[in-house]
């Protein structure tokens, strides 16, 4: 059972998200508790083992990326997984560097939450499939976002590893993607590997960040 929290300051956001994980039995989901702080949030973590945090952002006191931030520190084996209405890929870049297993926008379904919920719990990175979408150059960004530069960053990747970073941006498992491209999970491996050495990244939420600022999925 993957043991949830919610840390939101908003009640009918709270509100909603119970509903929809209530309404999950057999995504073998129990949802522990809910607070409004990042305060609380450290406090319910010092008396209950959670396997997975849903953190806004914009959170009273500490806002939700220096709780992530805290929490990787006092308890590394949580996974945070960010909720947010931010779509801006700044604050994707801030979330992965601040080490959070994935990142959501709140027009998420009660589906595609069950499932990042899981990944992150796996071990999997989830980006949401809106945010991938933006990454991904499929959705028009605003124009008074973040610039972004006419040409993408220097890089030396290859076409498939191109591929394989789209679908890890995507939140496709390594399972999957093996599917996806018709090859082996240990190939599919090996090119994460070459992609963590060649953007000089520590792990998958650093290769995602990395991705993000330098303009790589667009």
């Amino acid at each position: 059972m993957i043991k949830v929290a919610i840390a939101d300051d908003h009640p009918l956001v709270r509100e909603g998200l119970k509903t929809m994980l209530n309404n999950s039995p057999e995504a073998g989901i129990s949802l522990v508790d809910e607070v409004d702080s990042a305060t609380g949030l450290v406090e319910l973590l010092n008396e209950v083992d959670i396997d997975v945090v849903l953190m806004d952002i914009n959170m009273p006191e500490i806002d939700g990326l220096q709780a992530t931030r805290q929490i990787k520190l006092q308890y590394p084996l949580v996974k945070v997984l960010i909720l947010s209405m931010l779509e801006d890929e700044r604050f994707v870049a801030e979330a992965m560097q601040a080490g959070a297993a994935g990142y959501l926008t709140k027009t998420v379904n009660r589906k595609e939450l069950v499932r990042a919920i899981q990944i992150t719990a796996g071990g999997e990175v989830y980006i949401g499939t809106h945010i991938s979408l933006k990454l991904l150059g499929k959705v028009p960004v605003e124009v008074n976002k973040m610039p972004i530069p006419e040409e993408k960053a220097e890089s030396n990747l290859t076409k498939r590893e191109f591929e394989v970073l789209s679908l890890i941006a995507q939140g496709y498992t390594t399972t999957q993607i093996a599917d996806k491209l018709f090859t082996s999970k240990r190939t599919i491996e090996s090119h994460r590997q070459h992609l963590l050495e060649k953007t000089n990244s520590k792990n998958t939420p650093s290769l995602i960040a990395y991705a993000a600022t330098h303009h790589l999925l667009k």
